[in-house]
């Protein structure tokens, strides 16, 4: 691409010696030096934010073979090596704390600092900060599959996926200069010669420097590096907060959200059981050793449960629950069908969750109630998202009504419960909710993956989410964080709201110029500055997306 800003300037310093202009000769290549200079610090502050994203990334890793230290990178780590994470050092790769208890500093992943205090057993991502003691990770995912390898992958393809406004400041820049210098032409040597043709008297020097003047000014430096940038800076902006945003068109579609709706299970509730209601002393004791080492998923919740209790002769009865004896008496873990087969005499109970009922020897002891739990950022993630302009909010589940209406309620601020759905019947709701504005998805499942591809914007939980969502998203949130959602909209809008600025502000701005310099009232020296100041300010506006 020959016509650039570069070959602007040099025609119009040569030409400003040809016609004996000698000082705004110099004067036009020292501004633009400057210029340039005051570009690259500009563009350079912007670049940095993109860059300091490399710090979250941790260059080497600890890892014991054999009571040994040996440090590599963490590329060369396999699932199942144990790390160790000094104080102040980074977790090179997600995993779970084998030994130790310390507190994380997780700002790199979710944009806030707030230190999360983890002990055995719970699981690290990798770019969190270990600010207390020496822990020992054991490591479930090589680097490549990590949370900052898909921070750091994502942030570096986004620039790819370009937007519309940027496409088409593409196809601008590509006509617009050559136009321009043709016009410049026209009015340094055709109006002359017409002049000329017509009797008229004419100064060949002043419609000369008229034509430098116009190249000058019509530099498109301010939009060709502005808009571009300012999509930039939001990618950054959004990935320091804990969300990847894979292109810069999807700021614009999420910029015109108009209807959010939503999958229940692993994305506005936890996706795993959790004890909500007791009865009955000891019961809990009870299910704990009877349930320890089964993997069904209402085992979960008793995992972390220490019990004076040892169950053996467990057998487990499916659809039904788990027989076993403790000190010396026979014990029944299961669902009220369970004890009624057994001939134990209890009632009934009726319950939005899982009813785990006890029974020692014949005699009911007691229940436990266990319930997918809504997370905990829901109703203040609803909340901020109407106040960013979304009309309506949905929830699309294949769950029972009276469950789905449970999580709705929990939650407040959702206007329609979709529920008993399969996943085809949820790409077809988001068809009909798509007549009513700009559709945002957020899911976790593969089950998710037709609606996403239906919706105008998918959002997918990059930890518990499974791999099929994550590809078929169009924004990935590798915390799981649902107040990211509202976040990435407000973004979005920021970003909109930057590029029509520096679009409406350069355009205007290079017409006035224009026609200044063509009615000979701009000095070329005057013009540099006009053209780099014009440049300088929409740059500095659009790294404001980034604060």
């Amino acid at each position: 691409h020959p016509f650039n800003e570069n070959f602007l300037m040099s025609i119009a310093s040569v030409g400003a010696f040809i016609i004996g202009e000698l000082f705004e000769g110099v004067m036009v290549m020292l501004l633009y030096a400057v210029g340039e200079l005051l570009q690259s610090i500009a563009v350079g502050s912007s670049r940095r934010s993109i860059s300091n994203l490399v710090s979250i990334r941790s260059e080497t890793a600890t890892v014991l073979v054999s009571d040994y230290q040996v440090v590599v990178p963490p590329e060369k780590l396999n699932v199942g090596d144990i790390v160790l994470v000094k104080a102040g050092e980074k977790i090179p790769v997600d995993g779970i704390v084998v030994e130790g208890t310390t507190d994380l500093d997780t700002k790199s992943l979710t944009g806030e600092f707030k230190l999360k205090p983890v002990t055995v057993g719970d699981e690290v991502l990798s770019g969190c900060i270990n600010m207390g003691g020496n822990i020992k990770v054991k490591t479930t995912r090589k680097y490549v599959d990590s949370a900052v390898a898909k921070i750091m992958e994502m942030v570096e393809n986004a620039s790819d996926k370009k937007s519309r406004t940027e496409k088409t400041v593409t196809v601008f820049a590509r006509f617009y200069t050559p136009i321009v210098c043709i016009l410049a032409v026209v009015i340094g040597f055709v109006v002359p010669a017409l002049i000329r043709a017509f009797g008229g008297t004419f100064d060949l020097a002043t419609w000369v420097h008229r034509a430098l003047v116009l190249l000058v000014v019509s530099c498109p430096c301010a939009i060709v590096i502005s808009i571009p940038l300012t999509y930039f800076c939001a990618i950054g902006s959004a990935a320091k907060q804990g969300i990847l945003v894979k292109g810069a068109t999807f700021f614009d579609t999420l910029a015109k959200t108009r209807v959010a709706a939503f999958d229940k299970t692993g994305t506005l509730t936890k996706g795993e059981f959790s004890i909500v209601k007791v009865e009955g002393d000891g019961v809990v004791d009870y299910v704990a050793a009877a349930e320890r080492g089964s993997s069904h998923p209402i085992a979960k919740p008793f995992e972390g449960i220490q019990t004076k209790y040892v169950a053996t002769e467990v057998k487990e009865i499916a659809g039904k629950g788990v027989s076993c004896l403790i000190d010396g008496k026979r014990v029944l873990v299961g669902n009220y069908k369970l004890l009624d087969e057994a001939g134990v005499a209890c009632e009934k109970r009726e319950a939005n969750g899982t009813l785990i009922y006890v029974a020692v020897d014949g005699k009911y002891m007691g229940m436990v109630e266990l319930d997918d739990t809504v997370k905990e950022d829901a109703t203040a993630a609803l909340a901020d998202l109407k106040a960013t302009g979304v009309t309506r909010t949905v929830i699309l589940t294949g769950d029972n009504k009276q469950g789905a209406q449970r999580v709705a309620q929990k939650i407040g601020g959702i206007d329609e419960v979709y529920c008993d759905i399969l996943p085809d019947k949820k790409a077809e709701i988001v068809e009909e909710l798509k007549k009513e504005g700009v559709v945002l998805y957020v899911g976790d499942g593969i089950n998710d993956t037709p609606v996403m591809t239906v919706a105008d914007c998918a959002v997918s939980m990059g930890k518990l989410g499974s791999a099929a969502a994550v590809e078929a998203s169009d924004v990935v949130l590798p915390t799981d964080n649902l107040k990211a959602v509202p976040k990435a909209v407000k973004i979005a809008k920021k970003t909109k709201a930057r590029v029509i600025e520096n679009l409406t502000f350069a355009i205007l701005a290079k017409v006035v110029f224009m026609v200044l310099g063509v009615l000979d009232l701009l000095p070329m020296w005057l013009a540099v500055i006009a053209d780099v100041g014009v440049m300088l300010l929409t740059v500095l506006n659009a790294t404001r997306v980034s604060g």
